[in-house]
């Protein structure tokens, strides 16, 4: 081989090598770079209050999520603070917003509330239906609410909440992405669930997305992992006739023996819709009071 031949096929394979790195950075980038979000069709309900739908990817269905402004918001300048809201079962994402009483309450919060539609999958990615992934739905519809509103992304003007149904999703929700959320407001929260040793009259029937093995349900009852609440405010509230009054006790009391603070209310009522247009105020302003601390800090 003389000069000229060796020089040309050094040359070659040096462009080979250098095409061969390139490809697999570009790969490697590729992999690294998260899906593209869904497009959302954004319809306007009433002043200050729209709905969403989309395409989710994470449950291969059209679905949709309810976003209610503060009276001062702007789509540009600072982030606004937002609380994503979990309805409660046989309800869905407008239930809130469907009703007077609790609609002008979310209308007057300082905050933005984005409201997921939950259907009947508990908020939870379930272990025996792996087309039921509620949890993750909750995530996606975070990612789309922070993309196409003006909200934040920062734990510090980030809260969660919820009613029954949706309080047992606020808090596992919580628990499963640990100081990504200053404050935690629940309503009527079955916080100690699954759980077969509760009396029936302090109970709740098992969901099929729970599926019927026992030995599957420790790691989806909130009370097992609340330790992992330590950097958020948590309220929760229940009614003094509540079939979860039991489970919201014994969730005060192991929050108090992890010396995390919290506000626990009992409040005379049961586990009943009108607890929950009671209490939604109360509840909203615990929450703007946290968020509105944490943002002048």
């Amino acid at each position: 081989m003389n000069a000229d031949t060796a020089r040309t096929c050094t040359v070659r394979f040096c462009a080979c090598l250098a095409l061969l790195l390139a490809t697999c950075m570009l790969a490697s980038s590729s992999e690294q770079t998260p899906a593209a979000l869904p497009p959302l069709t954004r319809t306007q309900v009433s002043p200050r209050i729209w709905e969403c739908r989309f395409r989710s990817r994470v449950l291969g269905q059209d679905k949709r999520f309810v976003v209610v402004l503060p009276a001062k918001y702007q789509a540009q300048g600072p982030a606004w603070p937002v609380v994503y809201f979990l309805h409660g079962a046989g309800r869905h994402c407008r239930t809130l917003v469907d009703n007077a009483v609790t609609r002008q309450a979310l209308l007057d919060a300082p905050f933005v509330t984005v409201h997921p539609d939950g259907g009947a999958g508990w908020w939870i990615d379930s272990p025996v239906d792996s087309k039921s992934r509620y949890q993750s739905h909750v995530t996606e519809v975070i990612a789309l609410a922070e993309a196409n509103f003006n909200v934040a992304g920062e734990p510090a003007k980030r809260g969660l909440g919820g009613w029954s149904m949706g309080g047992y999703g606020a808090l596992l929700y919580a628990e499963a992405h640990p100081g990504q959320f200053r404050a935690l407001a629940t309503l009527l929260p079955l916080a100690d669930f699954p759980n077969p040793a509760l009396p029936k009259d302090q109970n709740h029937s098992i969901p099929p997305v729970l599926g019927r093995d026992p030995a599957l349900w420790p790691s989806f009852n909130p009370l097992h992992a609340a330790d992992k609440l330590k950097a958020t405010a948590i309220f929760h509230v229940t009614g003094s006739d509540a079939f979860d009054r039991t489970m919201n006790e014994r969730l005060h009391q192991r929050l108090t023996d992890l010396s995390i603070p919290h506000t626990f209310l009992l409040k005379p009522g049961r586990h009943m819709w009108p607890f929950v247009e009671q209490t939604l105020p109360e509840a909203l302003k615990s929450l703007a009071q946290t968020l509105a601390n944490d943002a002048a800090r």
